[in-house]
């Protein structure tokens, strides 16, 4: 093979470079702490189908059961059932309440309703809330970042190809290693997003049901007496 002179490699590797650059400013992947938004929905602009935005959506809940441990079992086992995992199980954090649980499942979006619905059937449900936000655009400029980079680094691979010299392999070399570091974690990123897409989050917190012994009961009846007397409506 007839030997390419150095600068023309050098150039193209330049242009390679610059198409590698804009990728270092990439938006990062939502994180989960970005599910704090409290929308239930995200609005499409007018012409674009609902439908078709990607929403990372979660929900708390809040539940009195009378067996916090029994019932937490019986919430990491819908996990499954619904095509989900259990991202967390344990206490519920409260230093007062040692048999309080928290459980955190990841189910798919399409079924974090019935879900909700499943675990609204194992207590007495003390609140319920969803949230959600749109990320459509940050996985839109994910996605067409690493078809840019991806030929950026293919057309880095075939310079390697081309190059005669020492100096040519080593220039091609430390640019496609960049390319490739950057590549390698914007798909992560994009992964990642794509992932808290398709799997919501739903945290159950489980409390223990007081039950009023016969002096609470007779306390509770005393002061709705008292309570009667001084209010008619």
């Amino acid at each position: 093979m007839p030997r390419i002179p150095a600068l023309p490699i050098l150039a193209l590797v330049a242009l390679a470079a610059c198409s590698v650059a804009p990728a270092q400013h990439a938006r990062t992947a939502p994180t989960p702490a970005a599910e704090k938004v409290d929308v239930d929905h995200a609005a499409a602009a007018p012409g674009e189908d609902a439908l078709a935005r990607l929403l990372i959506r979660a929900a708390d809940m809040g539940v009195e059961v009378e067996k916090p441990d029994a019932v937490s079992e019986r919430v990491v086992a819908l996990a499954p059932t619904f095509g989900g995992y259990v991202e967390s199980s344990g206490s519920g954090g409260d230093p007062i309440s040692h048999d309080d649980r928290r459980v955190v499942l990841r189910v798919p979006s399409a079924s974090l309703d019935a879900v909700m619905d499943s675990v609204a059937r194992l207590g007495h449900v003390v609140s319920r809330s969803r949230r959600a936000e749109d990320v459509t655009d940050d996985v839109v400029d994910l996605d067409a970042r690493v078809t840019s980079l991806r030929a950026s680094r293919d057309r880095l691979r075939q310079l390697l190809d081309r190059a005669t010299s020492v100096s040519e392999v080593l220039t091609v070399e430390r640019e496609l290693a960049r390319a490739q570091a950057e590549l390698d974690s914007l798909e992560a990123r994009l992964t990642q997003a794509r992932g808290q897409v398709a799997l919501a989050r739903l945290t159950v917190s489980l409390k223990r049901r007081h039950v009023l012994g016969p002096l609470g009961l007779a306390l509770k009846g005393i002061g709705w007496v008292a309570a009667k007397l001084f209010v008619i409506r």
